[in-house]
């Protein structure tokens, strides 16, 4: 019987159903005067029962009955709500607000895809990093655009690739402390991940990165935010990747902190300031003096 059911497809279905209605919790956030539906709390509530029914009839389907029965649960205390399925919470560390019966179906998504072997492990973190990694090319490409010359451009021109890829991409996030308030550089809510932006010219600036580094793992502890990611951008080569991790496990730094690191190249400017000071130390140096060659005649005789 289960050859017959396409549990792939089923939890897709169930996973845009929790998608389609999260997108409308976060368009109410993002415009007060939001008139996208003329009833947003019901539609979102209809594609939150639609989700748990799908849920239902497979685990059934698949007789699963004490799976089943964990996800009534689910669906019966989530009814209970004050707003019913379309109950959310305004979280502070992202600036908005999140729909609480998602987390009970994304986690239920995730069981079945971990039974059946559907999982695609930690695909969410690998694919951001492989976007950061490829990155590199875009930020050291010389033609038509100039080289990174400080930490703000790294952040900006970044953040522009990845709104391509994560358009809920939140621009420095607050995380409130109950003491300070710490601020990263981006913080991208669909995969509750971090991101801090580190620009290396120098070997003194390798050392002050790598206490801020450290002092900022401390800072970032957050139970919505499951990613730390810190990439380092060097006008050459100061420290490889793997001494950067290494460096970060001997300092206790939690495992769900990466450190990837990208080779730039010195801006413009700063490399004409370079060829200046060797035209003046040329000018300088005033020229050798060229030997007098004699000839030596032989007299014929």
């Amino acid at each position: 019987m289960d050859k017959q059911i396409n549990i792939k497809d089923a939890l897709e279905a169930v996973e845009a159903d929790v998608n389609a209605a999260c997108n409308v919790v976060r368009q109410q956030d993002d415009d007060n005067s939001y008139v996208g539906y003329a009833y947003p709390d019901e539609y979102i509530a209809s594609r939150i029962k639609k989700a748990f029914t799908t849920l239902l009839l497979l685990s059934e389907a698949l007789g699963l009955e004490q799976f089943r029965s964990l996800v009534l649960a689910d669906f019966e205390s989530a009814k209970q709500r004050k707003d019913g399925l379309a109950t959310t919470e305004f979280l502070n560390e992202i600036g908005e607000s999140d729909l609480l019966a998602s987390y009970d179906l994304f986690k239920t998504i995730h069981a079945f895809r971990a039974i059946y072997g559907l999982e695609n492990k930690d695909h969410s973190v690998v694919s951001i990093i492989d976007v950061l990694r490829n990155c590199e090319y875009s930020l050291t490409l010389s033609k038509g655009m100039d080289a990174l010359s400080n930490e703000a451009e790294l952040h900006e021109r970044i953040e522009t690739i990845l709104r391509c890829v994560y358009p809920d991409l939140k621009h420095k996030p607050n995380i409130t402390k109950p003491i300070k308030n710490f601020e990263p550089d981006t913080g991208i809510p669909s995969v509750k991940t971090l991101i801090e932006y580190k620009y290396v010219d120098s070997p003194d600036v390798l050392k002050r990165v790598s206490d801020e580094i450290l002092a900022d793992t401390q800072g970032y502890k957050s139970k919505y935010w499951k990613r730390f990611i810190y990439l380092i951008y060097e006008t050459k080569r100061f420290q490889p990747e793997k001494k950067w991790k290494l460096h970060l496990e001997e300092c206790g730094n939690p495992k769900n902190t990466d450190v990837i690191v990208i080779r730039g190249e010195l801006p413009k400017n700063k490399t004409k300031k370079k060829k200046k000071a060797t035209e003046k130390t040329a000018k300088k140096t005033p020229p050798k003096a060229k030997k007098k060659t004699t000839r030596k005649t032989t007299k014929k005789g």
